[in-house]
Parts: structure tokens; C-alpha cells; sequence
């Protein structure tokens, strides 16, 4: 009776210790990767701040359209700014706050195993850099978690059921991919009793009204307000498949397969593996159904393994449900395996961390920088902030801008912008993107065949054309709002195109006539200028074009 006791006295104390290491863990990281910040988070502030002036949820004044799929995220953020709390700092107290509550989900379950996705989520340096990016990653990997491990380890009874529906209503409200997860959720909650389908009637009806009583007035009132079913992120980042799409999309997850997947690997252990998929297929359909999605959208350009994130609980669940039934007889040897594991995960994750200026300067230089994590803010959002308070400084407050880059430029210059890559203008996100390259299945099996895809495809489009949501773009459309200034190409502008929008326009006999392009030369001093080429030398220099009443001749 006296061992007992001291064991049962022992376990708060080894949950307190985990925690611990836990959070030490995911706070090492965090140091680590302190001065990231995204650009696309800008685009958010920028609606939270017209919300806070009373504005309404709009990207231009008057102008309503739903330029994210984060209202959940939005709303807290903007709650924080009304609070006087600067609306960059809510984002990353916002990300950081979600990251904790992740984290310490697991120690308030009943299954002392789940404990162990804490453990691997505070390994994992994607996890913590997307704690400080300014996104609503971790809102929706918490709400996604939550409701995961509510409908997989609660009792089906109507309150479980009810509670769940609510988070994944809450994951819904926070991105929209909430959707496919919870019509996973519902499926399962069906078909979850096959000998009494009522009962699972019953049960699944339950879990819908949960989701139905926030998400329903909310999807009524954005359509009355904005007048369209989806989002312009959807028109811009979803559509149908192509095969370019899933080429990048199939890279995008075989390499975090090859560098995160590896827990995975003791599923190879276990003593009855058909008996584990079949008691865990609730998961197992989670991490595919997902993954299929990702590669079907292309994958991400993003640092960290953005779309990824929101996964990496689900994985780990999935990785300790199989830690009691490895084939090891000694629970010593399991415990090995878990803390290798650990281990590994650790040592991985600080490996790709950019840790230099030139390491920064060598990921640039590839189209798979989405497997590192950078301790600097992206590219666009340095040179943004320059470039958005020297505009709001020397150029007129009544000046419509066209732009690609349209995170901190819009914010910091605070003028009235039109994305030319369509995230905020329904014009240009319902325009079709047509990528006609036709590709051979025994093309991909030899070196010499990938090279030759790669010239066909680079030869038509631009790299950055082909990432995921910057494949939109229409030059008439903008040449007919006559802005009086255009920016093509990256924040700090450029003369040749990127995108394209920046093809067509400098293919217009009217651009050529009416635009004349100009340089400025900004001064800069930030604390990141050593990563960035464009502002090595303490000067940022700001191309852009700019509306004349006269004809300027050849460009």
C-alpha cells in the first residue's frame, strides 16, 4: 500500500517535470527565432486597424472585400489593439498565448501517453516559429488539437459531443480548411456505431448542432456583407489542381515526411499493427485527408513548414498511441526509443535554423527555403516597413498604389493600394490561371527528363509565378483604376517582371506611355540590414513607376 502511494505521489511530480521541460523547450526556440515576422500577417493588421477606426472590415475605405480567411484571428487581434496594445505585438503575444495553451492541452488529458505530443510539439522548431510569425497558425493548431483529442479520447455523450462541434467551429472561423477536418469529425461521429445507425444519427447531430451555433450566423452575416460565398484567398490559393500544383505539392510533403515523418517509424514496432490502424483510423484519416490537401493546393513557400503545422499534434497523438503497444517486453526500452526520439527531433529542428547571414543568403538562393526556419523577418516585410513609411512620407494621401507585395507596404503607408495579386481584389482572384505545360510520367523518372521540365516550365512562367497564391494577375484591370503609382515586382521594386500582372503591363503600349519610372534612395539602420543584399550598404533603393500626364518615351 506504501509503494503505491509513492508511485501515485510521484506521477504530478513527473508531469510537472515534463511540463517543465516542455516549455523550456519551446522557449529555447523561440530565442532562437525571435526577429521572424511575416509579410502576409500585415494584411490582417491592416483590417483590424481600419476595424479599430471604425472603418468597418474593409481593405480600402469603402471598399468591402474579404481579403483573409482568419475572422476568428482577426477579432482577437483587433480585441488586443482595442486594449492600446500595438497591433504586431497582439499578433505574436496572440501566437505565443496559442502556442502555450497547445502545448499544456495534453498534461489536462486523462491518457498519461498524450503527454508525449507536448514533448514533440516543443521540439519542433516550426512549431515555435510560427508562435512569433504573425499568423494564425497556432490559433487554428490549438482549436484543430482540442477538438481532435476531445472526439478521440472523451466519452461520445452529448456534451463531448456538443463541446466539440464548438472547436471545430472555432478552427472553421480561424481557416477554412476547419471544415474538412470537422466533415471528417462528423463522418466518424456517424458511422461511429454501425449496428444502431440512429444512435449514430443522434450522435452525429449533437456534434453538427455545436458547430452550427456560432459558425451559421456568422457564414449568413459575411455573406450579407461581403456578397460572396468564399474568400478571395480561396479563388487565389485553391481552384482545381493542375499537375504543376501537385508537383510542388507532392515536394512540399515528401520533404517533411523526410525530415519530420520519422516518428512514424515506430509504427514499425508494434505488436499488432492491423489492430492499431483500425482503433486509431480516426487520426490516420485526419493526417491523409490533410496532406492530400496540401499537396493538391501546392504546398507552401512559407519558412517553417507553415501548412504543415497544424498537423504536427495529430502526428504526435498518432506516434503516442503507439508507445504501449511496441513489441519491446521491457518498459525501459520504450522509454529509450521515446527519448531518442526526442532527441532527434531536437537536434533536427535547431539544425535548420538559419543561423548566418550567409546560410540566410544560400536558403534564399533555393525553392525549398520552406524547410528552414529564419531568426529574421521575410524579405518582403523588412523592405516593406522602408518602403511604406517613406511613401507615406513623400507621396499624396489621396495616392492609389498598385502593388504585389501588399503586407507592410499598405499598412505602414497607410494609402489606398491595389493587389495585383488578387488576395484583396475580387476581379482579379476569380480570373482564371491557366498553366499549360505538358508533363511526361517517364520524365520524372531520369534526371535529364526533370532538367527538361524544368526549362519548360521556368521558360513560360517566373518562379515566383508559380508559387502557391501569386499566380493571379491582370494588367488591364489595373492600367483601368489608373493608379498613380505602380510597384512591380518585390516590395523594393523592380524594373523586370516577377509576376503576371508585371508581364502585361510592361507589354502595354499604355503603361510604356503613361508611367515613368523613377529610384529612391532610402536610408536604412535596422537590425537585420547584414541579411538583406538591398540594405547591406545602409541605402534601400525603391524602384517604382509613377502616372504622367506626359509621354515619357521608351522605358
Amino acid at each position: 500500500m506504501k509503494f503505491q502511494h509513492n508511485r501515485m505521489a510521484r506521477i504530478p511530480l513527473l508531469r510537472t517535470a515534463l511540463l517543465a521541460l516542455s516549455l523550456l523547450s519551446f522557449f529555447f526556440f523561440l530565442m532562437q527565432l525571435w526577429g521572424f515576422y511575416h509579410d502576409d500577417p500585415f494584411i490582417v493588421l491592416r483590417y483590424a486597424r481600419h476595424l479599430l477606426e471604425g472603418k468597418g472590415l474593409v481593405w480600402n475605405p469603402g471598399e468591402r472585400v474579404e481579403g483573409y480567411s482568419c475572422f476568428l484571428w482577426l477579432m482577437f487581434i483587433s480585441l488586443l489593439g482595442a486594449c492600446n496594445l500595438d497591433l504586431v505585438v497582439a499578433s505574436r503575444v496572440a501566437g505565443m498565448l496559442f502556442g502555450l495553451l497547445a502545448l499544456m492541452l495534453p498534461f489536462v488529458s486523462a491518457n498519461r501517453n498524450t503527454i508525449l505530443c507536448s514533448l514533440l510539439l516543443a521540439t519542433n522548431s516550426c512549431f515555435a516559429l510560427w508562435a512569433l510569425g504573425g499568423l494564425e497558425t497556432l490559433m487554428f493548431t490549438f482549436f484543430v488539437f482540442a477538438g481532435v483529442l476531445l472526439f478521440f479520447q472523451a466519452r461520445p455523450i452529448p456534451r463531448n459531443l456538443f463541446c466539440t462541434g464548438i472547436l471545430f467551429c472555432l478552427a472553421s472561423m480561424t481557416r477554412l480548411e476547419g471544415l474538412m477536418l470537422f466533415s471528417i469529425t462528423f463522418l466518424f461521429c456517424f458511422f461511429n456505431n454501425r449496428r444502431d445507425l440512429r444512435a449514430g444519427l443522434r450522435q452525429a447531430l449533437f456534434l453538427l448542432a455545436g458547430f452550427l451555433i456560432l459558425f451559421a450566423p456568422y457564414f449568413v452575416w459575411r455573406f450579407w456583407y461581403f456578397g460572396y460565398l468564399l474568400p478571395c484567398t480561396y479563388y487565389v490559393k485553391g481552384g482545381a489542381a493542375n499537375s504543376i500544383k501537385l508537383l510542388f505539392g507532392a515536394r512540399y510533403a515528401a520533404h517533411f515526411v523526410l525530415l519530420y515523418g520519422f516518428p512514424l517509424g515506430m509504427l514499425l514496432l508494434l505488436k499488432d499493427f492491423k489492430r492499431f490502424v483500425r482503433s486509431n483510423l480516426y487520426l490516420i484519416s485526419i493526417l491523409v485527408c490533410y496532406a492530400a490537401y496540401v499537396v493538391s493546393v501546392g504546398g507552401d513557400h512559407m519558412p517553417g513548414f507553415r501548412f504543415m503545422v497544424p498537423l504536427l499534434p495529430v502526428l504526435y497523438l498518432l506516434v503516442a498511441q503507439a508507445v504501449p503497444h511496441l513489441r519491446f517486453q521491457r518498459p525501459a526500452a520504450a522509454r529509450i526509443a521515446v527519448a531518442c526520439i526526442l532527441c532527434l527531433n531536437f537536434f533536427i529542428s535547431y539544425r535548420l535554423i538559419v543561423k548566418t547571414p550567409e546560410e540566410f543568403a544560400a536558403v534564399k538562393q533555393h525553392s525549398y527555403a520552406y524547410k528552414y526556419c529564419t531568426p529574421v523577418p521575410d524579405t518582403a516585410a523588412y523592405y516593406g516597413k522602408y518602403v511604406g513609411l517613406y511613401m507615406k512620407q513623400h507621396w499624396p494621401e489621396n495616392a492609389l498604389v498598385a502593388c504585389n507585395t501588399v503586407g507592410a507596404i499598405p499598412l505602414f503607408s497607410e494609402l489606398r493600394c491595389i493587389d495585383m495579386l488578387g488576395l484583396n481584389d475580387y476581379t482579379i482572384a476569380r480570373s482564371p490561371v491557366l498553366y499549360k505545360i505538358d508533363i511526361a510520367l517517364t520524365e520524372l523518372l531520369t534526371a535529364e527528363g526533370r532538367r527538361q521540365i524544368r526549362g519548360r516550365v521556368f521558360g513560360k512562367y517566373s518562379p515566383w509565378q508559380l508559387m502557391p497564391g501569386h499566380g493571379k494577375g491582370d494588367g488591364a484591370y489595373v492600367l483601368s483604376r489608373k493608379p498613380d503609382y505602380i510597384i512591380l515586382g518585390p516590395a523594393e521594386g523592380a524594373r523586370k517582371p516577377w509576376f503576371k500582372a508585371d508581364r502585361e503591363l510592361l507589354a502595354s503600349p499604355d503603361f510604356l506611355k503613361f508611367y515613368t519610372p523613377k529610384e529612391a534612395a532610402i536610408p536604412v539602420s535596422g537590425d537585420y540590414d547584414a541579411y538583406f543584399p538591398a540594405t547591406k550598404n545602409g541605402v534601400l533603393v525603391f524602384t517604382y513607376y509613377e502616372r504622367t500626364d506626359r509621354e515619357p518615351g521608351v522605358l
